[in-house]
């Protein structure tokens, strides 16, 4: 496939701060941490080469301790805002193979049919976005060729709100990119979300038990 995919995730222990104040910071942390479980399994479900975990945490955290011995290779995430780490990840992603795909932990309906889709939308886009319902994204994807224009597209972004994808969209326009993208799922941010997304994922559930 000559797709990289980057799983960009935080520590557990401090993810998820929405859903957090509405059940409690070590449910959180067990929904998160399955989150993350979940991310990297499914990210070895297709032939991504080579697989990143971009990860904010202590280098000595069982996640990436696994992550390391497995097919996955660990990086430290850049330093900066939300945009600054992302467009590094994508950017050093880019370096090793022709395209890259680029998720977060929160969207465990983004499966390996759902990646696979997106790596193929690159034969033809420039990049490739898996919007979310919030007004966000899921996944972000580019080939090599838009790899000295990431810039323009991360930085100065009002990261959180519900305009994401739609600036997204229009700075890819503005810079002559052709963008496709798959269909809208739902990520995980707060208590609605997990009940909407438990019913499909009885692992978060599980995990919100525990």
């Amino acid at each position: 496939m000559d797709t990289a995919l980057v799983v960009l995730a935080k520590a557990p222990e401090t993810a998820k701060a929405r859903l957090a104040a509405a059940i409690g910071r070590a449910a959180a942390t067990r929904v998160a941490a399955a989150l993350l479980d979940d991310a990297l399994a499914r990210g070895e479900t297709g032939a991504f080469a080579p697989r990143f975990l971009d990860w904010d945490g202590p280098a000595d955290h069982p996640v990436p301790v696994r992550a390391g011995r497995g097919d996955w290779t660990c990086r430290s995430q850049a330093a900066g805002n939300l945009g600054r780490r992302m467009e590094r990840a994508l950017a050093a992603a880019l370096e090793h193979a022709p395209r890259a795909l680029l998720m977060g932990t929160d969207c465990p309906d983004l499966g390996g049919p759902a990646l696979a889709s997106a790596a193929r939308h690159l034969d033809s886009a420039d990049l490739v976005l898996v919007p979310a319902v919030d007004g966000g994204y899921a996944l972000i994807g580019a080939g090599r060729g838009a790899r000295p224009h990431l810039h323009d597209l991360f930085a100065g972004m009002a990261w959180g709100g519900s305009g994401v994808a739609a600036a997204t969209r229009e700075r890819a326009r503005r810079g002559g990119f052709v963008v496709a993208e798959t269909e809208t799922l739902r990520d995980l941010d707060d208590a609605a979300d997990l009940a909407a997304l438990a019913g499909r994922h009885p692992f978060l559930a599980a995990a919100q038990r525990d």
